[in-house]
């Protein structure tokens, strides 16, 4: 009895042993796993782009600025980047499904993105919960993106098609600016330290 539990452990360190060194790769690859635990497992596309969804930054936060000065001029300054056009046009059409490799695949190529402002104007000072007394500064885009639609499938039988597309999209890019009054203004140096400088 006691020889077997000697036998046992000498073989469970030796598996241990072996799977943890690159001898493992000719052990387990050529046994009669029919998939080797150790290697990954591929994952569609469309898994992928979903997870990163999920995961990316909420894009519906209203940021908050500085006040606005009488002396400075107002107007937006900040347009979509060609990553926000993307990502706003990563379904294009309301199409759902994304790549499947070798049975429907899609890229877009020569793209080129036209941006244009279409609103640009701030609202009268109101209060925010949350935020306190602000000015809303409405920014519109319109994003007109023209691209070659490229769609292919190799099973059940090959085909390929190459188009020329247009897809329009929208981007609001909205900013608060808060809004200060003369007694803030009047508040000394020494304390912006802690209320702020506005």
């Amino acid at each position: 009895m006691r020889s077997r539990r000697i036998l046992a452990g000498i073989l469970l360190s030796v598996l241990s042993i072996t799977t943890g060194t690159g001898c493992s790769v000719d052990v387990w690859y050529h046994g009669d796993l029919p998939w080797p635990f150790w290697m990954p497992v591929p994952v569609p596309q469309f898994i992928g782009d979903h997870i990163q969804e999920k995961k990316e930054k909420d894009y519906s936060e209203v940021p908050i600025m500085p006040p606005v000065r009488d002396y400075a001029p107002v107007f937006c300054m900040d347009p979509p980047s060609e990553y926000d056009v993307l990502r706003v046009m990563k379904k294009p059409s309301g199409q759902v499904i994304g790549n499947i490799p070798f049975l429907y695949e899609k890229h877009y190529n020569d793209m080129e993105i036209v941006v244009e402002k279409i609103v640009d104007h701030i609202d009268d000072c109101r209060f925010y919960p949350l935020v306190g007394p602000a000015q809303l500064h409405h920014c519109h885009y319109k994003c007109t993106i023209y691209f070659q639609n490229i769609r292919y499938s190799y099973w059940p039988f090959s085909w390929f098609v190459d188009e020329k597309d247009v897809e329009v999209v929208y981007i609001d890019k909205d900013h608060l600016h808060i809004c200060t009054s003369p007694e803030m203004e009047a508040i000394p140096e020494s304390y912006q330290d802690i209320y702020g400088p506005y």
